[in-house]
């Protein structure tokens, strides 16, 4: 049976909605209460084992992961959270700090569980092993980009686990929803799950 999403959010649990209320503050503009609140949802939805862990591409200065720690924790797991992210080696763009990611996890004693990889995508795709129940999409957003992110990474997402892509927006980010409409819609191997801002899959076959 499909994961109804919307219902999903609109039943967390009142920890979880503290949590997502908190880091939506701490990150002011940048990051809407929704964009926690249906993450939260995905996640606690996620056939996350003990064994397994969880992808985020790009992380800049480690909120996200930080989050995606804390809801698993939330659920009784300690799954580690791995970060890619090019940090200081990428030119142009938004760019990310090492340092800050860093100093964000230790102050939040997460450094056992929040590794981060300072590689592009491409580069480690071929060395991460298993099948993935959760990973979120949000690193280099011109179209080449993310068509790679979604070659290399949607085929590790194990049947039933979920993708979080992040700024499907045809206008800031038409790179983003090209990829999307040419890989994803149609493909009868992902059922959406949401189709907006944040576009949510869950793999079926």
């Amino acid at each position: 049976m499909s994961i109804n999403l919307i219902k999903a959010e609109r039943n967390l649990p009142d920890e979880v909605v503290k949590l997502c209320k908190e880091f939506s503050k701490k990150n002011g503009l940048m990051m809407r209460m929704n964009m926690y609140s249906f993450m939260a949802a995905s996640i606690l939805n996620a056939p996350i084992e003990d064994d397994d862990y969880v992808i985020e591409i790009g992380t800049y200065h480690g909120f996200t992961a930080i989050f995606v720690a804390r809801m698993l924790n939330y659920m009784g797991k300690n799954n580690k959270v791995v970060s890619i992210d090019p940090f200081d080696r990428l030119s142009g763009g938004v760019i990310g700090s090492h340092i800050k990611y860093m100093q964000n996890v230790n102050r939040q004693d997460l450094k056992e569980q929040c590794i981060a990889i300072s590689s592009y995508s491409s580069e480690v795709a071929s060395l991460l092993r298993g099948e993935i129940p959760f990973m979120i999409i949000d690193g280099g957003h011109k179209y080449e980009n993310i068509k790679s992110d979604i070659e290399l990474y949607l085929p590790k997402l194990k049947i039933g686990g979920i993708a979080y892509l992040h700024d499907n927006d045809e206008i800031r980010y038409p790179g983003i929803t090209r990829a999307i409409s040419e890989l994803i819609r149609g493909n009868k191997k992902y059922n959406i799950l949401m189709d907006d801002y944040y576009f949510i899959i869950e793999r079926i076959s």
